[in-house]
């Protein structure tokens, strides 16, 4: 049976990054088949679906037998939506935190109810940028100066969508030449280099990531590569 895994997403860089992270862990910490024979996992993450962060999708109000005691989020909507069509096996809910006051708790809500699909929760924060530079190997002393952090080891102390703000992230990422990572950037960073940034930076939310990716993809994984 094939595997059918859906990135509900903001833009390129949660897609990329997503896929890329989850081949990489996958590889480190699946099962013997997928250490085996890494084209079997290629060709499951070549099956990911990239949904729109605005889907239409019917079936959000509250008659649905789905999310019931919900709050209105966009999560919620989304996956009452892939709840009522053709549920996939997986979906991963990607978006950044931005610092918003609600939006964690309104993903962890929505993600722990009762879906015929497994959910992972992906939540930069405070953006994808923030992961992409604690997740370099850059030199950021220069900038570190600038901000009297190092953006590398407290990416959370950054900040999102503030224009003008020397600590916006997508400005420190060009202020240290990083350039929007594709999907082999990501798949490139060695498992160790990852497991380290999550246990050293908790507050980024890539520590989350990592732990439902276990729990979600790479657990049910074990039972074998067409199960």
């Amino acid at each position: 049976m094939t595997r059918r895994l859906v990135v509900w997403c903001e833009d390129d860089g949660h897609w990329n990054a997503c896929r890329g992270l989850a081949q990489t862990l996958t590889s480190a910490e699946g099962p013997d088949w997928v250490r085996e024979d890494p084209d079997q996992f290629a060709n499951l993450v070549g099956q990911w679906e990239r949904l729109s962060d605005k889907p239409e999708a019917p079936g959000f109000g509250p008659l649905s037998r789905f999310g019931q005691g919900l709050p209105n989020s966009v999560f919620r909507r989304v996956l009452i939506g892939l709840a009522l069509r053709n549920a996939p096996e997986l979906v991963v809910l990607a978006m950044d935190d931005d610092h918003h006051p609600t939006r964690r708790t309104d993903l962890d809500r929505a993600a722990a109810a009762d879906w015929p699909f497994r959910v992972v929760r992906m939540m930069p924060v405070p953006e994808i940028e923030a992961w992409q530079i604690a997740l370099s190997d850059v030199d950021d002393s220069d900038v570190a100066v600038l901000l009297r952090f190092s953006p590398r080891r407290e990416p959370h102390r950054l900040t999102s969508t503030v224009r003008g703000d020397p600590r916006d992230a997508k400005e420190v990422a060009q202020r240290l030449g990083l350039d929007e990572w594709e999907l082999e950037d990501w798949a490139d960073i060695p498992a160790d280099m990852i497991r380290d940034t999550a246990t050293a930076c908790p507050e980024v939310g890539l520590r989350l990531f990592l732990d439902d990716l276990r729990r979600h993809l790479i657990k049910p994984l074990s039972t074998g590569p067409t199960s």
